[in-house]
């Protein structure tokens, strides 16, 4: 443990004198570029400033870098700029607009090869943001296009293999995969230009497919040759006098990959991408931080030299880490280390521990695999279907084109036959021709009459319609009448039975109360009933308006409870599980609110005769909507009765109170307002629970 905390100060030392330099030059160049005289100067020390910074500030200098490089004409640097910025970028549109600083008429080989890496970047993004059902229908379509018989140039189809793969990615980890990212490796092999950033992805992408699938000696090769090729790159940097350019983080990124296939590796090989994944964390500021709080590389080290009590605390800690996003296959490999390591040290609750987390996984990977199967098996399915459906297309046009040449022998003799035929008819027609003009001068005068009739007729219907006009104006005064009519008389015997009460003596208040309970209820039946039939009347003629203002929900919520206080039988009660907030206010037609909750509320209490009626809401959709939820322990909505109860006078039970017009009108209102009323068929249990939905604002 000494030994172990000896080399964590001297990195941490070391790293600290590596960042302090490499601060110290980005100060020095960030001066120079302030006291730069030109154009061409200030590209210099703009490539040595990308060169040199940190991957956080990459992204920004690149940007600089490009637009002088453009600016001074700089075609080589302008291209190079633009394959970091795509490298770096994720947005759909920026990948547009990389696309459209390439000049159209510049066919030069690497302006090509950077246009098509910028495509591939974009196609890998966007498969990355599909779904599984996207990706397999993408995938059908991007195998199509290679096996269609037009000729496809190179360059296309390498983007399009690219394509593939990204989109495979997420529907299937089998051979399909990996025989097309041979291909991709065999067309590289073959360009004759090539480009170092195609190459590198090409590498990145077969070693973390292998890896991902456990294919250890495929995936050691990959990055082996990843390696090579970044020395090989640096070289060329170097030699244009590029002197701050390094791959220090992709290193370092490489070699934690290879230390985690470290089972492929030898003992050797281990201690040598050990100790330079330490050495570029000294110097890479993402390194360091991966290096020091992930600890990985170590737990390789560790694992691969039997240094299990060094390697339990590291792992025990990173396994439990469930908020860090890891990728599957290193979440597997972390807990089989950790079996492993616990085993060995006999450390018999981490193992436990240990063979419940591989329990977890081992759900979830089979759940994956046999997903994954499934896909890439139901899509080798499909492109098989449709090779046979093309198959007996093909059959089928033949037979077709063979029958349309004996359909056309068949009409040209049918058409001779048909002349003679026709000449014949001509002769006979032309004698009946002349019997005819008298039968017309007929039928002229039949029609005169029929149409002196139709006129009569068309009249009437004039007349017919002004009345059924002036009796739809004479229904819609009456109603409105009506309802004035009834709505005064039935207040006052509310009042008046009220009345009567008051004035009683004490001892008779009980027994009459009774009575005028039931007075003040049916009075607000018909009142409900009334009103429902106005409230039909104005919408169906577009009339029916809602006032919208801003009003306290807890103050709508007390007066819908306050109004239906006295529905429900003494058996059942009314629950309101609405937590008051004095704060939310709601941008609504507060008369509408609560007519719709009332007739929910009453709604639920002429089916419910014991138990419960419960009031609740929510706020939901990112704060934008407010969802009221009525629920009872009545008798319950049938099966696939859901939508029928809110037609038009529709009434499941032809006993209960009402003409089937509250549902209705309370769906109507709540469109009105801008939200929705729907049956929740997910509620479980006895009675039914009604969801009222509208905008905050």
């Amino acid at each position: 443990m000494k030994k172990l905390l000896l080399i964590i100060i001297v990195v941490v030392l070391t790293t600290q004198s590596g960042h302090a330099f490499n601060r110290a030059v980005i100060d020095s160049l960030e001066r120079e570029m302030a006291s730069a005289v030109n154009t061409a100067d200030s590209l210099a020390i703009a490539v040595n400033l990308y060169d040199a910074s940190s991957r956080e500030r990459q992204f920004e200098r690149a940007n600089t870098a490009f637009d002088l490089a453009r600016r001074t004409g700089n075609t080589g640097l302008k291209m190079e700029m633009l394959r970091n910025l795509a490298n770096i970028n994720t947005s759909d549109s920026l990948f547009n607009y990389y696309l459209s600083c390439l000049d159209k008429d510049d066919t030069t080989p690497e302006q090509q090869l950077t246009r098509l890496y910028i495509k591939i970047r974009q196609n890998i993004e966007a498969a990355r943001n599909s779904s599984a059902e996207t990706s397999r229908e993408r995938v059908k379509e991007i195998m199509d296009r290679l096996e269609s018989p037009d000729d496809i140039d190179v360059l296309t189809r390498l983007e399009i293999l690219f394509s593939l793969c990204s989109y495979l990615e997420q529907i299937s980890n089998g051979e399909l995969l990996t025989d097309h990212l041979k291909a991709i490796g065999d067309i590289i092999e073959a360009m004759p230009e090539k480009l170092d950033a195609l190459t590198t992805l090409y590498l990145t992408q077969s070693s973390l497919t292998y890896t991902s699938m456990r294919l250890l000696d495929k995936a050691v090769k990959a990055d082996k040759r990843m390696l090579e090729f970044l020395d090989h790159i640096e070289e060329g940097y170097h030699a244009k006098g590029r002197k701050f350019k390094d791959f220090a983080y992709g290193r370092y990124i490489i070699y934690r990959r290879l230390l985690g296939n470290y089972e492929a590796l030898t003992p050797d090989e281990v201690d040598e991408y050990h100790s330079a994944a330490r050495q570029a964390a000294r110097t890479e500021p993402l390194a360091y931080k991966d290096f020091t709080r992930i600890r990985r590389p170590d737990m390789y080290y560790y694992m691969k030299h039997k240094e299990y009590h060094k390697a339990l605390p590291l792992l025990k800690f990173e396994a439990h880490q469930t908020e860090r996003p890891q990728l599957l296959y290193v979440r597997r490999l972390l807990v089989n280390c950790l079996i492993e390591a616990s085993q060995a040290t006999n450390d018999r609750e981490t193992l436990l521990d240990a063979l419940l987390l591989s329990r977890n996984l081992d759900d979830n990977e089979m759940t994956r695999e046999s997903s994954m199967r499934y896909k890439e098996l139901q899509l080798q399915y499909e492109r098989a279907s449709h090779k046979v459906d093309l198959l007996k297309l093909d059959a089928r046009k033949k037979e077709a084109s063979r029958a349309n040449h004996r359909t056309i022998y068949l009409i040209g003799g049918i058409s001779l036959l048909t002349v003679i035929m026709t000449l014949i008819i001509i002769a006979i027609l032309w004698r009946k021709s002349k019997r005819l003009n008298l039968d017309l001068k007929k039928v002229n005068a039949k029609l005169t009459d029929e149409r002196d009739t139709l006129q009569r007729i068309q009249a009437d219907l004039i007349r017919t319609g002004e009345r059924a006009r002036i009796a739809d104006k004479q229904r819609e005064e009456f109603i409105n009448n009506i309802s004035h009519e009834v709505s005064t008389p039935l207040n006052a015997v509310v009042e008046y039975s009220q009345l009567i009460v008051d004035c009683i003596d004490e001892n008779k208040k009980p027994y009459l109360s009774k009575f005028a309970r039931i007075v003040t209820l049916n009075a607000e039946l018909v009142l409900t009933l009334v009103n429902d039939v106005l409230d039909l009347a104005s919408y169906d003629k577009k009339t029916l308006k809602t006032e919208k203002h801003p009003v306290m929900a807890s103050s709508l919520i007390e007066v819908t409870l306050d109004t239906v206080k006295n529905l429900p039988q003494p058996s059942v009660e009314i629950v309101n599980r609405i937590e008051p907030d004095d704060n939310l206010i709601l941008n609504t037609d507060p008369k509408r609110v609560t007519q719709v909750l009332y007739n929910l509320l009453d709604n639920a209490a002429k089916f419910t005769t014991e138990g419960t009626i419960t009031l609740d809401g929510r706020t939901i959709a990112d704060g934008n909507f407010y969802e009221f939820s009525v629920t009872d322990t009545g008798i319950g909505i049938p099966a696939g009765k859901e939508e029928i109860i809110f037609n038009r006078f529709e009434k499941l039970n032809r006993y209960s109170q009402g003409i089937g017009l509250g549902l209705s009108v309370s769906r109507m209102l709540a469109t009105l307002l801008g939200g929705e009323l729907k049956v929740d068929t997910s509620h479980k249990g006895s009675g039914a629970r009604f969801i009222f939905t509208i905008p905050i604002r």
